[in-house]
């Protein structure tokens, strides 16, 4: 039972989903064996592919929410989004996590690059990148030309590559430079919202700065409004650190926590880790002696936040998937509920075909508050948390830009595939990540694979490959 509350806790909450919390937000969730990371992945690909897919389809789910899943989004290996200033140090930092430069590295403002695993080296146009069926980026088609012309791949056999995706970005404007082109690094498209989906895809956003510049330009500001709704995700890298002395850094950070306070609006700090490397992507060493073993430490604990990041993949799709679940669940009880109302089809009908703007308001006003009045009906007919329904507004309105006849019925055959799925499928999917972090907690250490101890400048850095 305490199983099947967690998969119906997500909710919908309107286009597009909102995110439920987090499963597996535990500090105890441990490292996941790569057999079973495959394993949970390939469970939750077949529970969406072979029984909800369809059902989705039936009901016109992509309608009123979200477009349906690809098979590439579970396929998908975690990622890193790497953001700053020019000259903060991303690039360098990729170079360090990777062991060597990816083709086409360069200090650059003007794009995104996904560096991901490949047999060879090779860079890839935006537009080659997006239409690739095995990777998760069909969905930045909808920001237009603009921003795969701003787009590449860039692919290259490194291990680290084998777990983590890094997506390196054009440097965020600093107070003075030039201003972009209108709309964004083209001119034909908004940074922020290409960034906001590359957040909403990553396990981790590391936002760089450097020690000698902290203020927060208006496009830093921006960038950190995009990314509010991912906090959880963010890490600050205070980078090139090794000329500073202890006093010098504390006063660094004290003006940089100084100036993301006024900005954020937050009560719950992010964590700032103190870094600093050459231009080789080794290590900086410090130069004075209470700044070195802090470096050193900092260092260990980004690369272990970094290892973190397949489970942390999973559990993601997990919630995700539980989310949509819920989310569908509630849209197939309402379509039912609906279609046994037939003053409610007459309502519909009448707010389409109204001649006059007023009287087409006044109507849908009507259908709205009635809508509202039957969402209060299923949920306590089915024992629903009311934060699981759509906005009823939103809701109204798809209603109306839809052909209501082409509505299937919602048969039992239907419902009780979801319940299925809520009750048996996904709980089997948790039950599998809570027994490895039992069996893990239980041995008394920290799960680490092959990998797992790699330093920088190896390609494996700290992250478990198998």
């Amino acid at each position: 039972r305490r199983r099947s509350s967690l998969v119906a806790r997500g909710g919908s909450g309107g286009r597009p989903l909102s995110r439920a919390p987090s499963f597996s937000g535990r500090a105890s969730a441990a490292p996941l064996p790569p057999e079973l990371a495959e394993e949970v992945m390939r469970t939750l690909k077949s529970i969406y592919v072979d029984k909800m897919r369809p059902l989705e389809e039936e009901l016109r789910f992509a309608a009123f929410y979200e477009a349906p899943l690809a098979d590439s989004e579970f396929d998908m290996r975690a990622s890193v989004l790497l953001l700053g200033q020019r000259a903060t140090g991303k690039t360098t930092f990729a170079r360090y996590l990777l062991g060597r430069d990816y083709p086409g590295a360069a200090p650059r403002t003007d794009r995104f690059v996904v560096v991901h695993a490949g047999p060879r080296d090779a860079r890839t146009p935006g537009e080659v990148l997006v239409a690739q069926s095995e990777l998760p980026y069909e969905r930045l088609k909808h920001l237009g030309p603009g921003l795969l012309s701003s787009l590449e791949g860039s692919q290259c056999a490194v291990p680290f590559l084998e777990d983590v995706t890094l997506v390196d970005t054009p440097g965020i404007l600093a107070s003075g430079d030039k201003p972009r082109g209108a709309g964004g690094v083209g001119g034909t498209f908004v940074m922020s919202d290409a960034v906001r989906w590359f957040a909403e895809q990553a396990e981790l956003v590391l936002l760089c700065f450097d020690p000698h510049r902290v203020d927060i330009s208006d496009e830093m500001k921006l960038m950190l409004k995009t990314l509010m709704p991912h906090e959880s995700k963010l890490r600050l890298l205070l980078n090139k650190c090794a000329p500073l002395s202890h006093a010098k850094l504390q006063k660094s950070m004290g003006a940089l926590t100084w100036s993301l306070g006024r900005t954020l609006k937050s009560d719950r700090p992010c964590r700032v880790y103190l870094t600093s490397f050459n231009a080789d992507g080794t290590p900086a060493d410090g130069a004075f002696a209470d700044t070195a073993s802090l470096l050193e430490a900092e260092q260990r604990d980004l690369l272990s936040d970094i290892s973190e990041c397949p489970r942390r993949k999973v559990d993601r799709r997990v919630t995700e998937l539980i989310t949509r679940v819920t989310a569908f669940r509630v849209h197939a009880l309402l379509l039912r509920h609906l279609s046994r109302q037939g003053s409610l089809a007459g309502l519909f009908s009448k707010a389409a075909a109204a001649a006059s703007l007023a009287s087409k308001k006044a109507t849908q006003k009507k259908l709205t508050d009635s809508i509202a009045e039957h969402f209060v009906q299923v949920k306590h007919e089915h024992k629903l948390p009311l934060e699981d329904f759509p906005d009823p507004a939103t809701f109204c309105e798809t209603m109306l830009s839809i052909d209501l006849s082409q509505l299937p019925t919602v048969t039992a055959r239907t419902t009780r595939a979801i319940e299925e799925v809520i009750a048996a499928d996904l709980p089997a999917v948790i039950k599998l990540l809570e027994d490895h972090d039992e069996r893990v907690a239980a041995a008394g250490r920290p799960a680490t694979y092959a990998g797992s101890s790699g330093g920088g400048g190896n390609g494996a850095v700290g992250v478990p490959s198998g």
